[in-house]
């Protein structure tokens, strides 16, 4: 095709359409991209809960190093107070993470629900009984 003749056409074209054809494809895969994002969320947090966990273990490492120091050195109590804030990270990461499983596994649960019957009964032919 020349190119004078895609200048017509596209002159000839309608941009609304091609706005409406991306929304409707958009409703037809709005479940899917739920699971994907709910997915990828999940993935996130898992993340973040696993770097935690290791941050925490660590401190409990630098925190048995330092045992030996006197009770009111600034480097232990900053020890103590940071291993206090992780390990409360460490719970709201895994209350998350519990609560975003949840919500994955009742979304698919919601679509199992909502899907058609596998059959449909008809109603019987012939006579009628009244």
């Amino acid at each position: 095709m020349s190119i004078q003749k895609r200048k017509e056409k596209e002159a000839l074209h309608n941009p609304d359409e091609f706005e409406f054809e991306v929304m409707r494809k958009r409703k037809r895969n709005r479940c899917k991209d739920e699971k994907v994002l709910k997915a990828r969320e999940i993935c996130f947090i898992l993340h973040d809960l696993q770097l935690a966990k290791k941050k925490v273990e660590e401190l409990i490492v630098s925190q048995h190093l330092r045992s030996h120091l006197p009770a009111d050195d600034w480097k232990r109590q900053q020890t103590s107070i940071n291993l206090e804030e992780s390990k409360l990270r460490v719970e709201e990461l895994r209350s998350q993470y519990e609560k975003s499983t949840l919500d994955k596994e009742l979304m698919e649960k919601e679509k199992m629900c909502n899907t058609r019957p596998v059959y449909k009964w008809r109603p019987k032919k012939g006579k009628s009984e009244h």
